[in-house]
């Protein structure tokens, strides 16, 4: 079955209302009552004092400075309840004052839906702030879709813009009982986590496991099976996730890792409680894979292991 938990940046349970995004009318008659998330030029959202969540204000509470217009705001959906979320960027020198969370500290901290949101806004903001212009002439663009769309308006029957979505695959590969992590020399010290890349035109997601591992670790791949998938918003990428079995164990290190090696159950649970071995972010899909391979390996290292591995994820404080 594919991962059982809910991965962090995803989950809103939002409805996107894709039939509404060229509704004007209706869009206006939401915007007057919407609940509004809040980025700043920094791509932070706004939070309420305890950081715990959004701040979300009506538009009849903003000040005149950061009065938005409804047609650069980001339709982000309709909750249980019947609220509409728009997501808005405020223009640079807003004096609305309230704290400012990153979007990796409200992965880790924030329910899903207030996550999922932020992952959503972060990923369609960004892709504004760097798609300008018409690729095709030049002009101007603007939002269209209720801001799922960039359109130019030069006349000249421009192709609309949609967000970019870049596809990349992320892999525990197995062998024997142990499972091959890797790293690279910028992370922090002892952190390994699962190999990953991009998948390339013109191949499946699976061809693309097998290329990688090869690519950055030398070893051929015999079974590759999918587990699951998260929007990951840095900047507009979707990560895949599977685990795979290797044909050969024989490690041949491209130059794309500093480093990568089998670990058995007991190799892990050691490396943690030692403070040697650090687990990727918990935040993360690879983090998820590894402590699924884990779940289903036999004996008390791989207990161990899990039990071990909350404590030594990469991000978590230890004073």
């Amino acid at each position: 079955m594919p991962l059982s938990t809910r991965l962090p940046l995803s989950g809103s349970g939002l409805d996107r209302c894709d039939e509404r995004r060229q509704d004007r009318d209706w869009l206006r008659q939401q915007w007057a009552r919407a609940r509004l998330w809040l980025l700043d030029d920094d791509g932070r959202m706004l939070a309420r004092e305890d950081c715990a969540a959004p701040l979300h204000l009506d538009v009849a509470s903003l000040t005149e400075a950061c009065r938005l217009d409804a047609d650069d705001a980001l339709l982000l959906g309709v909750d249980a309840d019947g609220d509409v979320h728009f997501a808005v960027q405020l223009p640079a020198g807003s004096d609305l004052s309230a704290p400012r969370v990153g979007i990796r500290e409200a992965a880790a901290r924030w329910s899903a839906t207030d996550s999922a949101g932020f992952a959503c806004a972060a990923a369609v903001f960004g892709w504004r702030r760097r798609y300008r212009y018409c690729p095709q002439c030049g002009g101007q663009l603007s939002p269209g879709r209720a801001g799922f769309s960039l359109i130019c308006r030069s006349g000249s029957g421009c192709t609309e813009q949609f967000p970019r979505t870049d596809s990349a695959v992320i892999v525990v590969v197995e062998h024997d009982g142990r499972c091959l992590l890797g790293r690279q020399a910028s992370w922090p010290a002892g952190v390994y986590s699962a190999l990953a890349g991009f998948v390339e035109p013109g191949e499946s997601l699976e061809e693309a496991v097998c290329r990688e591992v090869g690519e950055e670790a030398g070893v051929s791949l015999s079974e590759v099976r999918y587990r699951g998938s998260q929007p990951w918003p840095f900047p507009h990428s979707i990560m895949l996730g599977f685990h795979a079995t290797a044909a050969d164990p024989a490690l041949r290190l491209g130059d794309e890792l500093e480093d990568a090696r089998w670990f058995s159950p007991e190799e892990l649970a050691e490396g943690f409680a030692a403070q040697r071995l650090y687990a990727p972010s918990p935040i993360s899909i690879s983090y998820h894979l590894l402590r699924e391979w884990l779940s289903m390996q036999e004996g008390e290292a791989a207990s161990d292991a899990l039990a071990r591995m909350p404590a030594a994820a990469m991000g978590v404080r230890r004073d």
